[in-house]
């Protein structure tokens, strides 16, 4: 959600008026293949795609321990790899467009 202003014209007079926006983000299917190798709950939760898109590394291992179900140490690793496979994709975009800027 997200507030925004909008003007309306009332008997002549214009107002400014708040107004809140609901913004629905589409999930990266990608990431949503990704997510269902650890657990499948994980692939359709929003919170999960929230806090690994914002880089919330910590926050995204203490959610999957509290929200589903697992074990410390197990998600320290699969946010440690999902994370390790972001990088290598990412670098590998850099070196495409580096050798097809050339």
């Amino acid at each position: 959600m997200k507030l925004s202003w909008r003007q309306i014209k009332f008997l002549g007079i214009k107002l400014t008026l708040p107004q809140i926006v609901v913004v629905v983000q589409q999930l990266n299917p990608e990431q949503v293949e990704q997510f269902r190798l650890y657990r499948a709950g994980m692939a359709e939760c929003p919170k999960c795609h929230k806090l690994f898109s914002g880089r919330a590394g910590n926050s995204f291992i203490l959610h999957l321990v509290d929200e589903h179900d697992m074990e410390s140490s197990h998600s320290m690793n699969v946010v440690a790899d999902l994370y390790r496979k972001l990088l290598s994709r990412t670098a590998t975009l850099r070196e495409q467009a580096a050798t097809e800027g050339r």
